[in-house]
């Protein structure tokens, strides 16, 4: 099954929201939004408003958000993911 398949199951299933709330919760619970909030103050500081746009922040901050994700966080959204899709997430990557 390709990862548009997987996708579009997870969506009809009404999985997709709960895993996504899910997740909103478990990054708000360990501190990775107020995190990413201190990364971007960091860069508007360092670099000065007038000259940070929305697209430099992006460019600078996704990256950076990415590796702060808890591995347990990580790890818990592949299971619940996995789950949501039974067997058919077998070989999906």
């Amino acid at each position: 099954m390709d990862r548009q398949s997987l996708y579009q199951k997870l969506m009809t299933s009404g999985e997709r929201d709960l895993v996504k709330e899910q997740l909103r919760a478990q990054l708000a619970e360990c501190g990775w939004r107020d995190q990413v909030r201190a990364k971007i103050r960091e860069a508007i500081e360092r670099d000065g408003i007038d000259k940070v746009s929305v697209e430099s922040l992006v460019h600078q901050i996704v990256p950076a958000a990415q590796e702060l994700v808890p591995d347990r966080v990580r790890q818990d959204l592949c299971q619940r993911v996995q789950a949501a899709l039974g067997p058919a997430a077998g070989g999906a990557k």
